[in-house]
């Protein structure tokens, strides 16, 4: 199977520029030939005069076509080709003259108006939203991806290189630009938008609708004040049919005309098989689903469904949903902790299947707790439509909590369990010595005797821990062995 990778330049924006260099070594990791397509020769002061424009087009795509005209393109099962500014017009206009084999992608940065003028099949788009190039503003680049169906990333004053200026932002920028080309690559097609540090092992996946999608930043800024931290990425994935493909199952009407399609079993799969996957090729990553609304009760629902997710944050969750919660009381919860909420003005309804989401998710919070699993029900003031952004920050906010807080008590106990072990091979112990062992032995007891220790190596035994977390502390034997050690000293030294 040959993979090619043809590299378009822009004008001065060479291959080793930011940008197409980052791309670079994804598609080389991904397995792909890559080839540079350079030209050169263009005049000066290019951009706003036209005419300069037309002759750097026709002198770069006369360079290409030359470079390629000894390329047999039919022989490639994949063809990328990987464009910057002028580039991407070069590439969409030899991807049409020339008879291609297999599959072709592109991947446009910065792309300009008349690179839409050619078929592009499959293509990722950025573009910036201070881009001289393109009118900045008045910029006709995401309307033109609308009509194609192709992702579209704005870069919030980023200019025609995707640059602000800031070199801090410029670099998360560009993290987050090569993550959703690399995700691109691997397969995945649904549009992302993707907040916060592109590197960290806490990802929270939420399923929105275009309406949530346009409050995500207020709703990441939210998380990061209640966090003071901005060390984990939210992501968010686009749903086009909110009721088909975030409904656990088929159900009739429960106000409007609008049926539920049963399609989050699809949904979940792509999670699991696609965008997960492709989030973890490079890094270990762990992954916290929250949403609202419908999209609460499918996070809840995938928790019974899938050991994926190392948490759950169904804010004000559709529970009425029918029969889900029979369905909850009689099913294993697979995730980890659960973080649910609603608003106190939910329950009055004059809807009779609606007016049963108080009761109801009492019922199944009562139920994951008694089960083991750390649960926490908050209630809102308001009615179902008040603050969403605020509630489903608050829900994740208290998932990145209670994770930090779980790895430093872990931490705190694995050192503490050093401590004791220290000390029991002290032949002979001073007062102070033992006054320390005894104190240090009882928080031991305690931890090991409490649910959390038990919510703590539940998560270690599902993978919900980083493999770099010393956790001595959370084997079967390790404080066991030690409290018996223990009582055998304590036999030495009263004898």
């Amino acid at each position: 199977m040959k993979k090619l990778a043809l590299i378009f330049p822009g004008i001065g924006y060479t291959v080793e520029k930011p940008l197409l260099q980052g791309s670079i070594r994804i598609v080389e990791r991904l397995g792909y030939e890559v080839r540079p397509i350079l030209y050169s020769g263009f005049p000066r002061k290019v951009r706003g005069d036209r005419d300069k424009m037309k002759r750097s087009y026709e002198l770069a795509l006369a360079q290409a076509r030359e470079l390629i005209g000894g390329m047999d393109l039919r022989a490639c099962d994949e063809l990328l080709l990987i464009g910057k500014s002028i580039g991407t017009v070069v590439a969409a206009c030899i991807a049409a003259e020339n008879p291609i084999g297999g599959r072709v992608r592109f991947l446009l940065y910065t792309p300009l108006e008349e690179t839409f003028a050619f078929p592009l099949g499959e293509a990722l788009v950025f573009t910036g939203t201070a881009d001289p190039w393109v009118g900045a503003e008045e910029s006709r680049i995401p309307a033109l991806c609308r009509e194609r169906g192709f992702p579209c990333f704005l870069t919030p004053g980023g200019n025609h290189s995707l640059e602000t200026g800031d070199a801090q932002t410029d670099r998360r920028d560009l993290e987050r630009i090569m993550l959703q080309t690399e995700l691109f690559l691997r397969g995945q097609v649904r549009p992302l938008r993707l907040f916060g540090a592109p590197e960290a092992d806490m990802v929270l996946i939420q399923v929105a609708d275009e309406r949530e999608l346009a409050r995500m930043e207020q709703e990441y800024r939210e998380i990061v004040d209640r966090v003071q931290s901005e060390d984990f990425l939210l992501l968010a994935v686009q749903t086009a049919d909110w009721n088909r493909e975030l409904s656990p199952w088929e159900s009739p009407p429960v106000f409007g005309g609008e049926a539920f399609g049963g399609g989050g079993a699809e949904t979940l799969a792509w999670l699991q098989d696609r965008l997960l996957p492709a989030l973890t090729a490079e890094r270990e990553r762990f992954f916290y689903l929250g949403g609202y609304s419908l999209a609460g009760l499918f996070a809840l629902w995938a928790g019974y469904q899938s050991n994926r997710f190392a948490g759950v944050a169904a804010v004000s969750p559709s529970v009425w949903f029918p029969k889900f919660k029979s369905f909850a009381l009689a099913q294993a919860f697979r995730s980890g902790l659960v973080y649910l909420s609603l608003g106190d003005r939910e329950e009055r309804t004059r809807n009779p299947a609606m007016a049963q989401v108080g009761d109801a998710i009492r019922e199944i919070r009562d139920h994951l707790q008694e089960e083991r699993i750390p649960c926490v029900l908050e209630w809102n003031e308001g009615n179902h439509f008040r603050d969403p952004e605020k509630r489903t920050a608050a829900g994740f906010a208290w998932i990145l909590e209670q994770k930090r807080e779980q790895r430093a008590r872990i931490a705190r106990y694995e050192e503490l369990l050093e401590d004791v072990e220290r000390l029991l091979r002290v032949s002979d112990l001073t007062e102070t010595e033992l006054l320390v062992l005894r104190e240090k032995t009882a928080q031991l007891a305690a931890y090991y005797e409490s649910v959390l220790w038990w919510q703590d190596y539940y998560d270690d035994d599902s993978g919900f821990l980083p493999r770099g977390l010393k956790r001595g502390v959370l084997s079967e034997d390790g404080i066991y062995n030690v409290l018996e050690r223990y009582k055998e000293r304590l036999e030495e030294i009263e004898e």
